[in-house]
């Protein structure tokens, strides 16, 4: 079937793109079918969250064709330019680290690559200009050296190869200042577009759906500081989960699920006073139920349906406030249960050295991360992860309410209006590519609730949940991943009070 579809789009394009245009010709256009085309084969060439065509589309709205510098605005952004050296001189010294190599094994592999390249230039030169004389090299800094060898200021600077070298990173300095310029100036293009039109601008808060084990993972998956070079915010590690197990001695079935589903609609805006700077709306469907054919005593079940709202405001050192309210209609998967009712989340993130809220803080850093490269863009190029084990805590205050009509046949709480308020915390504690599990990240949840009575029922007003999950497949480029999850419910669940004494082993799927 691939095959078919790759052979479909190569030929579409084959037989739309203009043959008289050359590589460096920018005045010729791309139709809307000649981008979908391009960016389709693309995906299944290199398969990423966002295609090329959203990108394009996304930073030039209202356009039905396409100049290639538009084109290459949105998918080439510029990168920085190497300095002449990263590192200073004797930086890394003996002893060595773990995992790194001597200067001597350095100069050997380097001059291996340089034959099985067949390359002429001087590898050895190039290490000392980026990374200065050491006594031990970083995996990440010969890969540097193989892949820019190039770009390595030249011994005398007055051979005709050094002119033509020195001219070369003029032109390419030069070629990033205007692709920086460039985007900037399509940005503004692209918020005045939108200023003229308010609804195409509505249309493009649109997003696919998202599959999270919370129905509050919405802004802080997505967090902009992300891509600013700001602190990393806490994420969903567990995912929505599915476990089935089977006790030939009892003879009976034990499944269950929980997780929720999310349609988020979301924009971003400039922020600044009493404006948010981001705004989403998303509606959800959250699911927690286990059935025991053996012992029903342990069923629980509890279906929630909500629109939620979500703001953030982020200040000075990313200081943040994020609001979530929505609806909410409480009921069971057979739909007899009936809760309708409402909560509210506020939660604080504070970027600070001690105790950040809402971020992660690096415990223990990878000694072969180097922080002076810059980081591929490429989803296909392995990362090296700057920490071996990062701690992160969030907390919040939740309130809720609503009238429990009818309790269905699991729910403990009396009939009756409620209201309820209380905090709530989750930690996290990550072991990112860990070399006791093959290399896979294993994460570390404990999220505690206590949600105090105002009115109504009293009855289990404490949650929690300890969760281990060990990743078998993630995509951090694209927030993907399929992991081992095992955790342990204890509590009453929000809303229906379920009363919950359950440890479940599963798969869980983010996405």
């Amino acid at each position: 079937m691939k095959t078919t579809r790759f052979g479909q789009v190569a030929f579409f394009l084959l037989c739309t793109l203009p043959f008289s245009v050359q590589a460096g010709d920018n005045s010729a256009r791309w139709s809307d079918q000649q981008l979908d085309a391009y960016s389709d084969m693309q995906q299944l060439i290199s398969p990423s969250a966002k295609s090329p065509a959203q990108k394009v589309r996304e930073l030039f709205p209202g356009q039905t064709s396409y100049s290639l510098i538009d084109i290459k605005t949105a998918l080439n952004p510029a990168k920085p330019s190497s300095p002449t050296k990263l590192i200073e001189d004797h930086t890394q010294n003996n002893p060595k680290q773990d995992g790194t190599f001597s200067t001597e094994e350095t100069l050997r592999q380097l001059n291996m690559y340089k034959q099985a390249s067949g390359s002429s230039v001087d590898f050895a030169w190039a290490l000392t200009q980026f990374f200065g004389v050491q006594d031990w090299y970083k995996p990440p800094q010969i890969a540097y050296v193989e892949s820019n060898v190039d770009k390595a200021p030249p011994r005398d600077p007055n051979t005709p190869e050094a002119k033509k070298a020195k001219a070369a990173a003029e032109k390419a300095a030069q070629a990033a200042d205007a692709a920086r310029d460039a985007h900037v100036l399509a940005e503004v293009k692209r918020k005045k577009y939108y200023e003229a039109h308010p609804w195409e601008h509505f249309e493009s808060g649109f997003h696919l759906p998202l599959i999270r084990s919370s129905w509050r993972d919405v802004l802080t998956e997505e967090d902009p500081s992300q891509s600013l070079g700001g602190p990393a915010t806490q994420k969903d590690v567990v995912g929505a989960k599915l476990s089935y197990a089977h006790d030939a001695k009892a003879g009976s079935d034990t499944w269950s699920v929980s997780g929720a589903v999310i349609l988020p609609w979301q924009l971003d805006f400039s922020g600044g006073g009493l404006t948010p700077t981001r705004f989403a709306v998303a509606p959800s469907y959250s699911i927690n139920r286990v059935d025991n054919s053996g012992n029903p005593k342990k069923n629980v079940d509890s279906a929630l349906y909500r629109v939620g709202i979500y703001s953030d405001w982020i200040g000075p050192n990313y200081n943040a406030l994020e609001l979530r309210a929505a609806g909410v209609y409480a009921s069971d998967t057979g739909g007899h249960a009936q809760l309708p009712g409402f909560e509210v989340d506020i939660e604080p993130r504070l970027n600070n050295g001690v105790v950040p809220l809402g971020y992660k803080r690096i415990l223990v850093y990878n000694p072969l991360y180097d922080n002076t490269i810059p980081g591929s863009t490429d989803p296909s190029v392995p990362q090296i992860n700057p920490s071996l084990c990062d701690v992160s805590l969030r907390a919040w205050l939740h309130v809720e309410g609503g009238d429990v009509q009818d309790n269905g046949t699991t729910w403990d709480p009396t009939k009756g209006e409620f209201f309820r308020m209380g905090p709530t915390v989750q930690f996290q504690l990550n072991f990112p590519q860990n070399r006791l599990v093959g290399g896979k990240d294993l994460s570390l949840n404990a999220l505690y609730s206590y949600l105090a009575a105002i009115s109504g029922s009293s009855a289990h007003e404490s949650y929690v949940k300890l969760s281990v999950v060990l990743d078998l497949y993630n995509d951090a480029f694209n927030n993907r991943k399929v992991a081992v999850s095992a955790d342990y419910q204890y509590g009453g669940l929000n809303f229906t009070k379920e009363n919950v004494n359950v440890f479940t082993i599963g798969l869980a799927v983010k996405f």
